[in-house]
């Protein structure tokens, strides 16, 4: 490879200027339809707007010697780069997605916001004079290195109703109990596992304890979140009121008893979770075979021997399954394999339950 290349980061405005004149070519032959959704573009903006990063650009900028003038290809970036434009030019409003703008063109933005938007600096990797070779072979490798999003970045991107919107907070402002219990590493973080394990939570809340896992959460999101299912603000805030609520008991009364043992898991975490939002409220049947256990006023009376009962059971995890019976062996052999069908989850919530109650698990 013979062009050169350097890194120089360009203000949208400069970007805006380059495509006015018609020096700025988003859709060379390598370059990839325009897909992404509203929700996407309105989320960039947002990204834009509070002055945090994006991910850098790649251009080849080629000189015409006679004319003196430089023509730019967008090797990776049309995506961004025309949601960037498209806004500027105002050819759309935001979405949910970017909720202190939301319904806004660029010119219903405060002219402080505008300025925000013009000069923001989008870092840019110039490749100089590249020949078609080139910028194929450096496209397809940006493409190779990709990381094909994982289920939760999928419904992130998707889906932009209050219940979307409300499930991120919450999982946002319980980061520190995830960061307290270790239940989350750094890299499940950042691909936003955490939002699963509180839309698990929601679906607890509004349909009982059910089979778990990636595609019945994206079911959840698509029945409540968009079309005739989608449920109110009140009905949100109510469902997140009760998440958060639980979510509080666990960070001030349980996290040194689960902190760092196998019951810090997310799916252990989840059916803990039901545990208590059944103590406190009572679910619906869900996916329990049979009668859900009988709610009582006793269940979380004793939190000292809520804490005991954890504990046993996070010990009992650590044991041989050959020395253990009852209940905490249902349990241990419930937490292997398939944790989050509901022949593994019944008996998991039907213990921790159990655990919740002032007498001491058999």
């Amino acid at each position: 490879m013979r062009a050169s290349s350097d890194n120089e980061p360009h203000t949208i405005a400069e970007f805006c200027e380059w495509d006015t004149a018609g020096t700025l070519d988003l859709s060379p032959d390598f370059q990839r339809g325009a897909v992404w959704s509203p929700a996407a573009r309105s989320y960039l903006l947002d990204t834009i707007l509070r002055r945090l990063p994006m991910p850098k650009v790649f251009i080849r900028t080629q000189v015409d010697r006679v004319t003196r003038k430089s023509h730019r290809e967008v090797v990776d970036g049309k995506q961004r780069l025309s949601a960037i434009l498209d806004f500027v030019n105002g050819e759309y409003a935001l979405t949910s997605k970017a909720p202190d703008w939301q319904g806004k063109r660029f010119a219903d933005l405060a002219e402080d916001d505008q300025d925000a938007v013009l000069s923001y600096r989008i870092s840019v990797d110039n490749l100089f004079n590249a020949s078609n070779e080139d910028v194929l072979e450096i496209f397809s490798r940006i493409n190779t290195y990709t990381v094909t999003l994982v289920p939760p970045e999928i419904r992130h991107a998707q889906y932009g109703g209050p219940l979307a919107l409300s499930i991120k907070e919450t999982s946002r402002i319980a980061l520190p109990l995830w960061e307290a219990l270790g239940t989350f590493t750094m890299r499940e973080l950042i691909r936003m596992y955490q939002d699963s394990l509180v839309a698990d939570m929601y679906v607890v809340l509004q349909e009982g304890v059910r089979n778990g896992g990636e595609t019945a959460l994206s079911s959840f999101y698509k029945t409540y979140d968009e079309g005739k299912h989608q449920l109110g603000r009140e009905q949100v805030a109510a469902l997140e009121g009760r998440c958060r609520e639980v979510l509080t008991l666990m960070r001030d009364e349980f996290v040194p008893t689960l902190s760092r043992t196998r019951l810090s898991t997310s799916y252990q975490v989840a059916m803990l979770f039901a545990a208590i939002a059944h103590a406190k409220w009572g679910l619906l049947q869900g996916g329990i075979e049979g009668d859900l256990p009988q709610r009582s006023g006793r269940a979380l009376s004793d939190l000292q021997s809520a804490r005991r009962n954890l504990s046993l059971i996070a010990q009992a995890l650590e044991q041989p399954a050959e020395e253990l019976s009852g209940m905490l062996a249902g349990f241990a052999k419930a937490s292997a394999g398939a944790t989050t069908r509901m022949k593994s989850r019944q008996p998991r919530f039907c213990t921790f339950y159990a655990a919740l109650l002032p007498a001491a698990l058999e």
